[in-house]
């Protein structure tokens, strides 16, 4: 089953059969805007939510036998507008990027180890303050838009800020067993490009900008958890956009198995391939892209359990996608798509 949320009320449920089939799952009040979904690691069917809105907050959610989502409690996100979630793989801390309006932050939220339940007390938060400005309309303030924990090295969590250009580095403190954190440091970005989202894959870190139509390529430090900058490529490039269409980098995420990095574009639509060199982490200089269409907003995707399919959501198109991965080469064909009448903004399997 696939569920898709976004900026709506709905959170739709997706039956991946000879052609796939939605069913209305939750009906939100107006403007709760679910728009992020995590699950917990071992909990089967419980997830975590955002509540993208400015008074902030974040919900965990059982599936239960009949197919029937329940929301267990709501409580505050530790800042406004929370964009993204993460969660520790001892499933005791879950981790909150607040976007922010005027200004962002990161949380962590203490989770019970038996039942997944958010605890309301105990909240510790980092805010962040004045944004880079590099881009005034979009980063005059910091703006946190996501959480990546390095599985590899369960010691460190990254924060990327688009308002402020630059990654945060986080260190778990061992001696607690709640996954509390203590800040280490940060890696400064090329100003005005505006970092969004960023896949670890073995000891390298590939960051999508929004602000900028490139890929970062980063060499992580299991010791210490630094980013050294190795590479930097483009996505579109200026000279290719069509018509004037604004490009933005939305998502971006590894193959399981390491050969394959996929990244989605806003505004003419193509999904990008890179090819990931085994030796050294770096990727092949120019991607491979899905066919190009003006309008077209892949905010999300994530790659199937089995390796095998990519899902992706159109925000602007209100629609649910599936693409066969091909295993000889990574590249990819639509094989699927339905309506997701939800302005989807993630989707998870389940």
């Amino acid at each position: 089953m696939l569920l898709t949320s976004g900026y709506s009320t709905k959170v739709l449920a997706f039956l991946i059969k000879s052609s796939l089939e939605s069913e209305v799952k939750v009906n939100l009040e107006s403007g709760d805007n679910l728009s992020w979904i995590v699950k917990h690691p071992s909990l089967e069917n419980v997830f975590y939510a955002t509540h993208e809105v400015e008074s902030g907050a974040v919900s965990r959610w059982k599936i239960d036998e009949e197919g029937k989502l329940n929301m267990l409690e709501k409580v505050t996100s530790g800042g406004t507008h929370p964009t993204h979630l993460a969660i520790n793989d001892k499933g005791t801390a879950l981790y909150v990027a607040n976007y922010g309006v005027p200004s962002g932050s990161f949380a962590v939220l203490n989770l019970d180890r038996i039942s997944g339940e958010i605890q309301e007390s105990g909240i510790r938060g980092f805010r962040y303050g004045a944004g880079s400005n590099g881009v005034p309309d979009r980063q005059k303030d910091a703006h946190a838009h996501a959480v990546i924990p390095w599985s590899d090295s369960p010691h460190f969590v990254y924060v990327v800020d688009l308002g402020s250009d630059k990654i945060y580095h986080y260190a778990h403190n061992e001696d607690d067993a709640t996954g509390s954190l203590r800040k280490l440091g940060k890696t400064d970005l090329p100003l005005g490009w505006g970092p969004r989202h960023m896949a670890i894959s073995k000891n390298m870190a590939y960051v999508i900008y929004e602000l900028k139509n490139r890929v970062g390529v980063y060499r992580l430090n299991p010791s210490n958890g630094a980013m050294v900058e190795v590479q930097s490529i483009p996505t579109i490039e200026d000279n290719d956009i069509k018509d004037g269409e604004p490009e933005y980098g939305a998502e971006i995420q590894a193959h399981p198995n390491g050969k394959w990095l996929y990244v989605s574009n806003r505004g003419t639509g193509p999904m990008l391939l890179y090819h990931i060199d085994q030796q050294t982490g770096l990727l092949t200089s120019k991607p491979e892209l899905t066919p190009k269409r003006k309008g077209v907003w892949p905010r999300h995707f994530t790659i199937s359990k089995d390796g095998n399919q990519l899902f992706v959501v159109e925000q602007k198109l209100n629609k649910l996608q599936i693409w066969k991965i091909h295993s000889e080469d990574g590249s990819l064909t639509k094989e699927q798509e339905a309506p997701s009448e939800n302005s989807p903004a993630v989707v998870v399997e389940f």
